[in-house]
């Protein structure tokens, strides 16, 4: 099973060849690899010659180690790594791949060869942060990066645009560059702010109402209340009210079908990536199971369902050009008509399901964390006082946005410890120097992000949630990167950022979160997440007061 799954995920790189790199020459070339002081790093002499630093004509540079001498996983014929994946990890291997991932990296070291099946060529993992900068330093300007098979599969077979997820080249470059700016500068991104106010309102009152349905004891946060469904909901509406200027209704009473199937398929289509990609691909090619119809039929409703709430923007713009201004889509229609229908389309699809799923799951372990640690919960709710005020009712707008520091801290702490996608891959760009070893242009690289996020080696007890850590200035840059870097950076950062701002402004003036259990288990199927529903209890604000307590 795990062969089966880290095929899919880390698919073919270019065959390693010795002799190639027999004729690396070593330049060093300075990147910025700390906040506030540039350090060097060697790369090849394919480099571009315009970032070399000087070079001390005295001096020598270290001659970089051959490929072949990097520490190697043990492998075996066939099945490649597969039996050290399973000794490192033997409890639902294929589910725990991050998790095998760390582990290798602590018994070999931070950079490693791993050999999987049916490939004819190794693949390397770094867990250092200096080499995760080296690797992303060498991307290029229009990084590569291995795709999700299924997902792109599906979009070729019904003739879809890969989009700004899948997407690679000049393609992706062309769609990147005509949706950035609508929604990736800070500045842009929140003024969407207020759109997405009433929904956040809204959904304040169906987690109070759910907890005096669940009964007396869940609204004294006295017993564990179940938010999977409401959070992603809400991800639903504050996404599409952004994106396509629509409210669904999805936090209604009785909540729009479309609304609902929606957040059906997209659950759909993430927890079955994981078991489909585990079968031979001539089997969810040809749809031979149970859970592979799932998974495609999950692809076409998200797509379906796009497509319908889209029809229904272009109509209203068509009437309206003045609206064109209120949502993402039209102003990137203002801004490019080269983009096809099915342009906008796939990239609807890549935003919204990113903008659900992602948003959604952050925000829940978020609250789990502010539970357990509830100082910080204290200090965050006093300084959303002191900027909004304490009106629970009181809206918060773009101005608000920059004066938040403490919370700024908190969603960097929560995301590092909880990074949604705790692997990231690239193709070396070129030849380029990894912690001393010369590697080739075309190089599958691994980056175990996640193993970065979490060791000693940058963060002072690394599994302690302590927002205050990011006010230091010596923070390595490259040792937590939950939105990715470089030009592949997550196009959705600042908008995810600002939403999660909002959600949490609502929830701590309304609720106190109190303490549950931490997650018993995570599990890595194309996102983290945890095994079972997130353990988490919340009592109204106004209920605390009633029994005569305050927040300390």
């Amino acid at each position: 099973m795990m062969s089966a799954r880290l095929l899919s995920t880390i698919s073919r790189g270019a065959r390693i060849t010795v002799a190639r790199m027999s004729g690396v020459r070593s330049t060093r070339v300075a990147i910025r690899t700390k906040a506030t002081a540039d350090e060097t790093i060697t790369a090849s002499a394919c480099a571009d010659p315009s970032m070399a630093a000087p070079v001390d004509p005295t001096m020598t540079a270290p001659v970089p180690k051959s490929f072949v001498v990097i520490p190697r996983a043990p492998s075996h014929p066939v099945i490649g790594s597969l039996v050290e994946f399973i000794r490192l990890e033997p409890k639902n291997t294929g589910q725990k791949i991050n998790s095998a991932m760390k582990k290798l990296a602590a018994k070999y070291g931070p950079i490693v060869r791993v050999s999987l099946p049916s490939l004819p060529t190794e693949v390397v993992l770094v867990a250092d942060a200096d080499m995760v900068a080296e690797v992303l330093r060498a991307e290029g300007p229009i990084p590569r990066r291995r795709n999700t098979p299924t997902w792109e599969y599906y979009r070729k077979e019904k003739n879809v645009p890969l989009g700004l997820v899948f997407e690679n080249g000049d393609d992706w470059k062309r769609l990147r560059s005509a949706v950035q700016t609508p929604i990736f500068p800070p500045k842009n991104a929140h003024t969407y702010c207020p759109a997405i106010g009433p929904a956040t309102a809204q959904v304040m009152n169906v987690i109070e109402d759910g907890l005096r349905c669940a009964g007396p004891r869940a609204l004294a946060g006295e017993e564990l209340f179940a938010m999977e469904e409401i959070t992603m909901r809400w991800s639903l509406e504050a996404v599409t009210t952004i994106i396509l200027g629509q409210r669904l209704g999805a936090l209604d009473v009785e909540p729009n079908p479309l609304a609902l199937e929606m957040i059906r398929a997209v659950y759909a289509q993430v927890v079955t990536t994981g078991p489909v990609l585990l079968m031979p691909e001539f089997v969810w090619r040809n749809r031979l199971t149970s859970a592979a119809r799932e998974h495609f039929d999950a692809m076409q409703r998200i797509m379906d369902l796009t497509n319908k709430l889209m029809d229904t923007t272009l109509d209203e713009l068509a009437r309206d050009p003045a609206k064109l201004q209120g949502s993402f889509l039209g102003q990137v229609l203002q801004r490019d008509t080269t983009l096809t229908r099915r342009d906008l389309l796939s990239t609807a699809v890549d935003l919204m399901l990113a903008g659900i799923d992602t948003t959604a799951r952050t925000l829940l372990n978020t609250m789990n964390l502010l539970g357990r640690y509830p100082d910080v919960q204290t200090k965050l709710r006093n300084e959303i006082y002191a900027i909004v005020g304490t009106d629970p009712n009181a809206q918060l707008d773009a101005s608000h946005l920059a004066k938040f520091k403490y919370l700024k801290n908190v969603l960097k702490e929560a995301t590092r410890m909880f990074l949604v996608v705790p692997i990231n891959t690239r193709f070396l760009a070129r030849d380029a120097i990894v912690g001393g070893y010369a590697i080739p242009q075309g190089t599958q690289m691994l980056l175990a992000t996640e193993a970065v996020a979490h060791s000693p080696k940058y963060f002072v007890d690394p599994e302690t949630f302590n927002p205050d850590r990011w006010d230091a200035k010596d923070i390595h840059p490259f040792a937590a990167l939950p939105f990715g870097f470089g030009p592949r950076m997550c196009v959705g950062r600042r908008v995810s950022e600002m939403e999660m701002t909002a959600f949490l402004v609502h929830l701590l003036r309304r609720f106190e979160i109190m303490p549950a259990p931490a997650p018993e288990d995570f599990i890595y199927n194309v996102l983290l997440s945890t095994a079972g529903p997130m353990p988490l209890k919340f009592r109204p604000l106004d209920a605390k007061s009633a029994k005569g307590t305050t927040t300390s």
